[in-house]
């Protein structure tokens, strides 16, 4: 019998916590960090070491503050939305103890950016309620670096989402589960390619000018390379950090005995034969 859940002190803990608890009545109970709570936290921490990355996830927490909290500038975003992309997503809380909640968020941001950046404007230009905020977002959805780093995101965490509902899974089992967190890992490195964000946010931008925005080039191609490169490496080094712990190497340990059983079985066939 295996339990999952977080490595919170009073769910993991090994004297008075949830899993010692359940031990007394199961002693055979065997405690598994909830691996989905690792990717989370291997992500936010791969965030909080990259400012720039930082500041953008603090900014879309700023953009669903400002519309949630009033009706009226969530029925501009609506019909904003509903005008320009024929089409309406509500803005999606992003959380830090919400698994991959932030992939749900960028996502929204992404396809409606422009919009997004109209409506804000309209807000502004009206100097009702909240305007200052609604400007302060503005300026700062605008810069191209902010399009740059949201797309970066996008790129990490749409497989880290598909990632996520698979280790959620009932039907894998944590052998299973660790396969394909290793293969999504291996994935984010090898498939890593700056031109092809790039070439997503010369398009965005294209679009984003096309619909009146005024866009800000406030940071070299050289600079935006360097943070992208360093968000790169937060989140390998964190991911493979976070999935190194006992649990992940007894998976491998039973990969390799799958394999040598399988070889020896092999063997013993031919021999037989």
């Amino acid at each position: 019998m295996a339990a999952s859940f977080d490595g919170a002190s009073n769910m993991s803990g090994v004297h008075a916590a949830v899993q010692a608890l359940l031990k007394k009545s199961s002693p055979s109970l065997i405690f598994v960090h909830c691996r989905s709570h690792l990717l989370q936290l291997a992500l936010v921490r791969a965030a909080n070491t990259v400012t720039e990355i930082k500041r953008v996830l603090n900014l879309l927490s700023k953009l669903y503050a400002l519309f949630s909290h009033s009706p009226l500038r969530l029925n501009i975003f609506k019909h904003t939305l509903e005008a320009m992309d024929g089409m309406y997503h509500k803005l999606v809380q992003p959380g830090a103890t919400r698994w991959l909640s932030y992939e749900g968020s960028v996502a929204v941001v992404m396809k409606h950016y422009s919009a997004i950046c109209v409506a804000l404007e309209a807000i502004y230009v009206e100097a009702g309620d909240m305007a200052s905020d609604a400007g302060g977002i503005l300026l700062t959805l605008r810069k191209a670096s902010t399009l740059q780093f949201l797309a970066v995101l996008s790129h990490f965490l749409q497989p880290l989402a598909r990632l996520s509902k698979t280790l959620q899974s009932s039907n894998l089992n944590t052998v299973t589960a660790m396969s394909v967190a290793k293969a999504t890992v291996a994935s984010l490195i090898d498939d890593f390619d700056m031109s092809d964000i790039a070439n997503d946010v010369a398009g965005m931008k294209n679009e984003a000018v096309a619909a009146g925005v005024r866009m800000e080039e406030d940071m070299s191609s050289a600079q935006i390379k360097a943070v992208t490169d360093k968000f790169h490496k937060s989140v390998i080094n964190n991911l493979e950090q976070r999935f190194s712990d006992e649990v992940s190497q007894l998976c491998e340990v039973n990969q390799v005995c799958k394999v040598l059983t399988r070889q020896l079985n092999d063997q013993s066939l031919t021999e037989l034969i």
